[in-house]
Parts: C-alpha cells; sequence; structure tokens
C-alpha cells in the first residue's frame, strides 16, 4: 500500500481536539457503507491527512472480509479507494427488493433496530413511495404478536407503525418479561423455605 514517510499517520497533521470513534466495519448485509465511508472522509478533511495517512486509517478500520478485500488492493488514492469500497459494498439497487423481503426482526432485535436495518436496506431506493414499501416489508417481517398488535392500530404511514411496534414492545413485552422474572424469584423463594423447613424438623 506505500509507505506514509515522514508523517506518521496520526499525529502530525492530526486534530488534537477530535476525538476519532468511529465504529469498525466488517462488509456484513446489517452495516452501511456509505455511512462508513462518510465518516471515513470526515475523519480525513478534520485530521487533515493525506491520501496514504487516510488509508491507512481506513484499513484499520476494517474487520473480516472487508479487511482481507482492503489487504487484497494496494490502494494509493483516495478517490480510488472510494469507488472501489462502494463497488464491492454498496448495496445494488436491483437487490434492494430482494433484500428487504428476506429481512425479518431478530429474536432479540428491538423494533427501533428492525425499522433502522430496513431504512438502510432502502438507501438507495428512487421509488417515490419508498414509505409504503417500508411500511409493507416492516409488517411483513415482524414477529407474530408484535404485527398482530400493530394491525389492530391500522397505521397508515411506516413512522406510525413502527411507533406501535415500539409501544407494544414497551408497555407489554417488557412487563410480561418482569413478571416471569418475578415469578422466577418467587419460586426460588418457595424452593429456599420448604428447605429450610425440612432442615429444622430434622
Amino acid at each position: 500500500m506505500g509507505t506514509v514517510g515522514a508523517n506518521p499517520p496520526f499525529s502530525a497533521h492530526s486534530n488534537a481536539n477530535f476525538s476519532l470513534q468511529l465504529k469498525r466495519f466488517s462488509g456484513a448485509s446489517k452495516e452501511n457503507p456509505e455511512a462508513h465511508l462518510r465518516q471515513l472522509k470526515y475523519a480525513k478533511e478534520i485530521s487533515k491527512w493525506d491520501d496514504l495517512q487516510a488509508l491507512c486509517y481506513a484499513g484499520l478500520q476494517m474487520d473480516g472480509k472487508a479487511a482481507e478485500w482492503f489487504s487484497n488492493n494496494n490502494f494509493t488514492r483516495w478517490e480510488a479507494f472510494e469507488k472501489a469500497f462502494l463497488e464491492r459494498f454498496g448495496l445494488d439497487p436491483s437487490k434492494m427488493l430482494t433484500a428487504l423481503s428476506r429481512r425479518v426482526q431478530g429474536k432479540d432485535e428491538s423494533v427501533k433496530d428492525y425499522a433502522d436495518a430496513l431504512r438502510t436496506l432502502a438507501r438507495c431506493s428512487s421509488n417515490k413511495h419508498v414509505e409504503a414499501m417500508l411500511q409493507h416489508f416492516f409488517l411483513e417481517g415482524l414477529k407474530e404478536k408484535v404485527r398482530e398488535f400493530v394491525l389492530t392500530r391500522r397505521p397508515t404511514t411506516f413512522e406510525q407503525a413502527v411507533a406501535e411496534g415500539e409501544y407494544y414492545e414497551d408497555h407489554f413485552l417488557k412487563r410480561n418479561k418482569k413478571i416471569g422474572r418475578a415469578h422466577r424469584l418467587n419460586s426460588s423463594h418457595t424452593v429456599i423455605s420448604y428447605a429450610v423447613f425440612c432442615l429444622k424438623k430434622k
């Protein structure tokens, strides 16, 4: 990839008052490559790095298949890296509908995180009805009980559907978890009390 030379990557031209705290990028489907690249560009501009310094930093922020891809390329110019990065990891608009139809809410995934993941997948859409499209796929992929509740509320927009899902999550799912924990604690207390009673009888 070349050598930086006399200027260390992150000292001579760095802004001492700027703390670099970027999320690492692995190339996973749930990640947003455009947002990651934008953050790298901000870091490059604020820190006043040249191309090689910025490329060194970009490589250090990658994991997994993204890190492997980066190491297999000998980037020396930032513009070439930007173009190649988006070609490799950017979302192909022609595959967006397939990706949305396959995306469902994970077992431990919150409604908000699930909605954000759909927004990320639809980021390249030129469809003027993108909100209606998001609402459709959001409802299709929700957990069954959450979906049943949201449908009874008859939301008319994607944002309303998300808000209703979050309401159910906050007022029903979390309350049920608290009740379950309390029940388990009471059961444990009953077992301990019975054990103590048996010991006293002996």
